[in-house]
């Protein structure tokens, strides 16, 4: 085997810690939900998505998800319950609504991100020396490649 190419094993492990590292992120995020908003994880990711993508429809969105479109109907009419997202008819397919974000949720997303950024970067000075910091930011950047869609 040579020195630059892992083995089976090793690639297995790193991708065991991988998943179990982002489901437990995950799930430490979730508990800090903001109880103003009350909005769940995938709700939050929804308004995401419509955020990244304005003018996607519930179709597009349950296509995005891989999920049938009367599986992502929920999240969006909570969103538009909130008043998180607005909806507008498409000029030429008048069936089709176009989702956007609004100001309330934009709102929602800044306060979400700030939430989280106060609780991660909390954690990671407590438990990490500037150096160590350092290191974790060069390798986090090298996995940003696993995000990448072909």
């Amino acid at each position: 085997m040579s020195k630059n190419k892992p083995d089976d094993a090793t690639t297995a492990d790193l991708a065991r810690e991988l998943a179990e590292f982002s489901l437990g992120l995950s799930r430490a995020l979730r508990q800090e939900q903001n109880p103003s908003t009350a909005l769940s994880m995938m709700a939050v990711s929804v308004l995401f998505s419509v955020y990244e993508n304005p003018g996607i429809t519930t179709a597009e969105l349950a296509r995005q998800y891989r999920m049938a479109p009367q599986s992502m109907r929920p999240w969006v009419v909570e969103l538009l319950t909130k008043e998180m997202i607005s909806r507008t008819s498409d000029d030429r397919d008048r069936r089709a609504h176009r989702l956007a974000v609004t100001d309330l949720g934009r709102a929602s997303l800044a306060e979400e991100r700030e939430r989280h950024m106060a609780t991660l970067t909390s954690n990671i000075n407590q438990h990490f020396p500037l150096k160590d910091q350092t290191r974790l930011l060069e390798a986090v950047r090298e996995l940003k490649v696993l995000l990448q869609t072909t």
